[in-house]
This record gives C-alpha cells, sequence and structure tokens, in this order.
C-alpha cells in the first residue's frame, strides 16, 4: 500500500543511505516537505508519521493551512 507514511519512511531511509556515503549523521539532516497543492488532512496525515516541517509557496495558501493545523505544532 502506497500511503504517505510508507512513501516517508523510503524518502526517510534514502537520507540515511545518502547520509552513509557521504560520512554524514542522518540526524543531521532536516526533511524540508513541500505542502503546495495539498490539503491540510494531507499534511495531517503526513505529521502523524512524523513530518513535523513543512514549507509552502505562497503566503495566503499557507495561512489556509496554518489556521486548518493550528492545533498541531508544525514547523
Amino acid at each position: 500500500m502506497d500511503t504517505i507514511a510508507t512513501r516517508l519512511e523510503s524518502v526517510k531511509l534514502r537520507i540515511a543511505e545518502a547520509a552513509k556515503l557521504a560520512g554524514r549523521d542522518p540526524q543531521e539532516i532536516l526533511l524540508l516537505a513541500a505542502s503546495k497543492t495539498n490539503q491540510p488532512d494531507k499534511l495531517r496525515e503526513a505529521w502523524n508519521a512524523g513530518q513535523k516541517v513543512f514549507g509552502e509557496n505562497y503566503l495566503q495558501e499557507g495561512l489556509i493551512k496554518i489556521h486548518a493545523l493550528s492545533d498541531l505544532p508544525i514547523e
């Protein structure tokens, strides 16, 4: 099943592998998820799967999501 959680885990594994090859600690790498074109329910699903940092292209779209997800400590 291809869910946000499984895709997020796949990305984190790829980051860990790349960090190892580069001689870096994977914990030093920050994954910033682009939230553009996604609805707040998808961002909530990603947050529940462990993604805590999001970026948005346009302030007006970000403000809608900030309001809808104000109960979550999203960075």
